[in-house]
């Protein structure tokens, strides 16, 4: 993914950003919703077998189209608040993701989904939308009967 330059005189979301940064400090916006991930877990369980591979971090180091994510596999949560370590040279609009240990709901599994981003750049709206783009994205995993 490439860097894109914002420039802030012409860039539509200029009122928000000016806003948001004569806040003192970092505005950050988090939002924890519940995810359902039952054709994901399904998907996976299938493809478990086939691949047993890592992503080496090393690959990540000094990267500027990365996230920071992180999961609490030993329970679910409602909330959760993490301040990602950030080196001095970062910008502050780097999101942080993190997601809990899916439960049975009826017949669903469902999963704690934590988005927290810089509101200078993004509303709730737009964490909700990513949030529908990811289930309907997890819906169209093709799983074998």
């Amino acid at each position: 993914m490439k860097q894109k330059n914002i420039d802030i005189e012409t860039w539509k979301r200029k009122s928000h950003f000016k806003f948001f940064t004569s806040s003192v400090g970092s505005v950050r916006l988090s939002l924890t919703q519940p995810l359902d991930v039952t054709q994901l877990v399904t998907f996976c369980r299938q493809q478990s077998q086939k691949q047993k591979k890592y992503l080496p971090i090393a690959d990540f180091i000094h990267r500027h189209d990365i996230l920071n994510i992180s999961c609490y596999p030993w329970g679910d949560f409602t909330c959760i608040q993490v301040k990602p370590v950030q080196q001095d040279t970062c910008e502050t609009g780097i999101p942080f993701i993190a997601w809990g240990q899916y439960q049975q709901q009826d017949e669903r599994l469902i999963m704690s989904l934590h988005m927290e981003v810089n509101h200078c750049f993004l509303d709730a709206i737009h964490l909700y939308q990513y949030k529908a783009a990811l289930e309907a994205k997890i819906n169209s995993l093709a799983i074998r009967l």
